[in-house]
């Protein structure tokens, strides 16, 4: 990992695509690392509590590349815990 690979990170709807609900965009400078989404990150008025979503991740690892260009991917996951508390664990291919 190098410090200027940037690491995506959204939450959207199942079978959604086009913009996220909400989106992370970070520096990523180690693995395992964990991603917090924050109200702020948040691109559209947040789902009503109990809203199945699903988290998923691009990874860009040359300098220069946008996240729409990133060469890793992880499969989108659901999200699982109590409300306020929702985790997806995202391993990148």
């Amino acid at each position: 990992v190098c410090s200027s690979d940037l690491l995506f990170v959204f939450l959207r709807k199942p079978g959604d695509v086009g913009q996220p609900l909400a989106a992370v965009r970070i520096l990523a400078d180690r693995f395992p690392m964990s991603v917090r989404v924050q109200p702020g990150n948040w691109l559209q008025q947040p789902p009503a509590p109990g809203t199945a979503l699903v988290a998923g991740a691009r990874y860009a690892t040359a300098p220069g590349q946008g996240v729409d260009q990133a060469a890793v991917t992880a499969e989108n996951q659901p999200l699982s815990g109590p409300d306020g508390a929702l985790s997806a664990t995202l391993r990148l291919r």
